[in-house]
Order: structure tokens, then C-alpha cells, then sequence
């Protein structure tokens, strides 16, 4: 330290010995991050420009969730045993990556058919810019749920998608199998105790025909890591869309807005 400078200040000053410092780096390019993957347009879509709100959706094995076509979560756990304990999967990510729920073995057709499709929010762009995007990769996770006998509304982990946000994962299981997946498989971790554990409570009504939750304001009492159920919904403007498939079965996913 160069006590030159600032004569008045030593090594043993309080304010230098109890302070806290923070180190501003060069930015470097971590192998686990996506963001280095994506063009400019792409990256509008990924990088939140506004508060975000969860979204909640409810899920049985053999499902899954699209985050627009950069992130997927698949649930593998055995039916029988799932048969009547749902999952709820909480999704914090920028508003402008859609998401979608579908079975599982839809997927890869629903991707196919509207790859680079710009409603998704990214990948976008034409057959060259696609062909050069990396594929998704996918990492196994077995989750233990340590809180199954004492609180069902207690969210169990994240799933951490690196550069895009995380996705709470919320059940009464005792574990659960989850696959997930990102390009290249990049940054895929599982986070416990999760950050916000209780924010799939902060749900409103479910919409009719979609495995979406309407998403209702906070009251001042309430806080994201331990909301109430009792608290009486805000007014939802929402929009359910539909994408007919192959198979005559509906791909659902649903935007909405808090006013």
C-alpha cells in the first residue's frame, strides 16, 4: 500500500484492516459459460433487460421443458412412483426465451421443426448460422429431496444453466432423476440448498389446458425465499399459445405479463 499517497492511513487502520474490497478483473471467457456462443441479436433475447419473474410449470415423468432452444430439462423418474407426487419447475431465465412443455419423445421433432425460429429467442438466424451452433449435450442428475417428510412446498435444488439462468426443481419425491441439458453441455450444475426455495408457492392459478402457472405479485410481507400460498393473487394478462405437431398433439406454452 502506498501510504504516500494517502499519509492520514497505515497498514493497521481500521478502515482498511475491517473494510471489504472488491477486485475489478479482466473479463475472461470461463469454459462452463455460453454467452461467447451466441451472436448480438441472440444475445438481446438471453440477457435479461428487466426484473425477472419466475415461472412456474408443473411436469410428470416422461416430460419435458424447452428453454426457447438453448435448454432442456427432462424428468426420468419412474412413473409408478411419481404417479401422483407432480414436479414443479420454477424458471428463472430472461423473459424472452420461451418456454415450452411437451413429452419428451416430441423433442427432438418440436426442435427440428422450428429451429432457428425467432419466437424462440435463440438459436436464430439462417442454415448457416444454425448448422454452426453447438448441439445440446446433456448432464444426469439424482437429486435427494431432504425435506420430503416435513415441507412439500420447499424447493429441493437448482438446476443451474450457465449464462441463461437456473430452474428450481420443487416435488414431495425423495429424489428425483432429472437430465439436462445445454449446448455442448456447458456449465450444468445442481445448486443445494437452492437460492429462492420457496418461490414455486409465489404461483398463482394454473391456465386451463397448458402446465402453466399464472404468476401473481409479491405482497410486502412476502419474499421470494419463503412466500405464502394465503396471499390473494394479482390480476394476470397472459396469452396461451399453441403449436400443432405431427402427432395432432398440441405443444404448449404460454406468455403473460404482471399489470
Amino acid at each position: 500500500m502506498n501510504t504516500e499517497k494517502m499519509p492520514n492511513m497505515t497498514l493497521n487502520d481500521r478502515v482498511f484492516m475491517k473494510g471489504f474490497w472488491c477486485f475489478d478483473t479482466p473479463g475472461t471467457v470461463n469454459k462452463q459459460q455460453i454467452l461467447d456462443l451466441f451472436t448480438l441479436k441472440e444475445l438481446i433475447n438471453i440477457i435479461p433487460r428487466s426484473i425477472i419473474l419466475p415461472r412456474i410449470f408443473i411436469l410428470y415423468p416422461n416430460e419435458s421443458l424447452l428453454l426457447g432452444g438453448v435448454g432442456r430439462i427432462d424428468l426420468l423418474s419412474d412413473e409408478s412412483t411419481a404417479k401422483n407426487m407432480p414436479i414443479f419447475l420454477t424458471v428463472f431465465a430472461s423473459e424472452n426465451l420461451k418456454v415450452n412443455v411437451m413429452r419428451t419423445n416430441y423433442v427432438d421433432t418440436f426442435l427440428e421443426k422450428n429451429k432457428g425460429n425467432p419466437s424462440l429467442g435463440a438459436p436464430i438466424g439462417n442454415v448457416e448460422r444454425l448448422n454452426k451452433f453447438p448441439k445440446l449435450e446433456y448432464k444426469d442428475f439424482l437429486i435427494e429431496n431432504d425435506f420430503y417428510l416435513e415441507d412439500d412446498e420447499r424447493g429441493i435444488a437448482d438446476i443451474v444453466l450457465s449464462s441463461l439462468g437456473w430452474v428450481l426443481v420443487t416435488t414431495k419425491m425423495s429424489c428425483i432423476n432429472i437430465r439436462a441439458w445445454t449446448p455442448s453441455g456447458r456449465g450444468l450444475i445442481t445448486r443445494q440448498p437452492p437460492i429462492l426455495p420457496y418461490a414455486a408457492a409465489y404461483r398463482g392459478r394454473k391456465i386451463y389446458g397448458t402446465s402453466t402457472f399464472q404468476t401473481r405479485k409479491l405482497a410486502e410481507i412476502e419474499t421470494f425465499s419463503h412466500t405464502q400460498r394465503s396471499v390473494k393473487p394479482g390480476k394476470i394478462v397472459g396469452t396461451n399459445y399453441e403449436i400443432d405437431s405431427s402427432y395432432n398433439e398440441p405443444y404448449r406454452f404460454v406468455n403473460f405479463d404482471i399489470v
